[in-house]
């Protein structure tokens, strides 16, 4: 792993980090299912389509997605996720999706072609659990006052997010002690609390090099119910 443009922890080439089958029947999508990618860069909104996409399901055959959208978290700098919404199987890990992949053209921002990309699926029960971590400065909408933040990238969507979670959440700058996030942003903040997406930017006090994150299990959950795993990452290969 390596440290990319932004502070971003990625692969050396295009990759996807994680795809997770986040809905099953959902009414939200019109009673179909929903498989939540998250890449470890940004994707060409306008080269985004269906036909990119095919996912191979345990007991039935291939299958193209009905659609292929931003979201949950749907931001102009938040274009590393993507929602395929379409018939992707039930919700037991032998009934479900085991593998998606970009068989069509599909291409980053930068330009770089994903054609080709590839990741198995986690099932449904699957708890939500961090896939990257990027390290921005602040600005308008975004941990406005504080030092910097740390933007977490989950493998599902987070609901039931409070501002006195930050308690439950430490984070080691430099070689100071752990301390608590000064609070939880990601562009959609209303009421002090989170917006419910797969983002969750942490608000920082100390602009120094991030070295270590960890989160309590079961802090937060997903539209399903499931909660949240352990998170334990270690960035000491990020720049301040």
């Amino acid at each position: 792993m390596t440290a990319g443009p932004g502070g971003i922890v990625v692969s050396v080439s295009p990759a996807i980090l994680s795809a997770h089958l986040a809905r099953v029947d959902d009414p939200e999508l019109g009673g179909a299912d929903g498989l939540l990618l998250v890449f470890n860069i940004e994707i060409d909104a306008a080269a985004l389509g269906r036909g990119a996409f095919v996912v191979s399901r345990a007991t039935q055959g291939p299958v193209r997605p009905e659609r292929a959208i931003f979201a949950p978290a749907n931001e102009n700098d938040e274009n590393r996720t993507v929602l395929l919404i379409g018939d992707f199987g039930g919700a037991a890990a032998d009934q479900g999706p085991t593998h998606v992949a970009v068989s069509g053209p599909l291409f980053a921002e930068n330009g770089a072609p994903l054609q080709g990309l590839g990741s198995t699926v986690t099932p449904f029960d699957d708890p939500p659990r961090v896939v990257a971590a990027v390290v921005l400065a602040s600005a308008p909408g975004r941990c406005e006052g504080a030092a910097r933040s740390l933007r977490t990238y989950w493998s599902d969507e987070l609901r039931g997010v409070e501002p006195s979670d930050t308690e439950r959440v430490r984070i080691r700058v430099g070689t100071d002690e752990a301390a608590h996030p000064l609070r939880f942003d990601d562009h959609t903040t209303l009421h002090q609390e989170a917006g419910q997406d797969n983002v969750l930017d942490l608000c920082l006090d100390d602009a120094g090099a991030v070295r270590r994150v960890w989160v309590e299990a079961g802090v937060f959950r997903d539209p399903a119910g499931h909660a949240s795993a352990a998170v334990e990452l270690r960035l000491d290969d990020l720049a301040p």
